[in-house]
């Protein structure tokens, strides 16, 4: 239940973890000791973390849109927003992690995105 709940909108994070412990009628350290034996980290990085993979979903079919729209339409406050929390993440910027995930989308259907190097060579299997 709070795995979905939490998934459920890409907006109001923080006011999203207030609804839920009010509906499950918890304590904020209740509802971290919960989210700790379920997700092994708290409800706040639970929801960042859920953040992320929208924003990593929408740049996978989206991929030619602006990093601004994307991090709109993830739930991020705004493009720096987006920016430092991929960076806090996964390690590398915004538009270095697209151009990554291009890439790998090409690798996986064989096909180098526009304007690209691809990164990876194809893999095929020996016969």
């Amino acid at each position: 239940m709070i795995f979905r709940f939490l998934r459920s909108d890409a907006s109001a994070d923080g006011r999203k973890i207030k609804a839920l412990r009010e509906r499950l009628g918890a304590s904020e350290r209740t509802l971290r000791r919960r989210c700790d034996e379920l997700f092994g980290y708290g409800p706040k990085t639970l929801a960042r973390i859920l953040r992320f993979q929208r924003f990593q979903a929408l740049a996978r079919t989206d991929a030619d849109e602006r990093l601004a729209l994307l991090a709109l339409r993830a739930g991020y406050a705004d493009q720096a927003h987006l920016t430092r929390e991929v960076q806090s993440l996964c390690g590398m910027t915004a538009g270095e992690f697209v151009r990554q995930l291009k890439a790998w989308v090409a690798v996986l259907f064989k096909t180098a995105p526009s304007g690209t190097a691809m990164l990876w060579p194809v893999v095929t299997a020996r016969t």
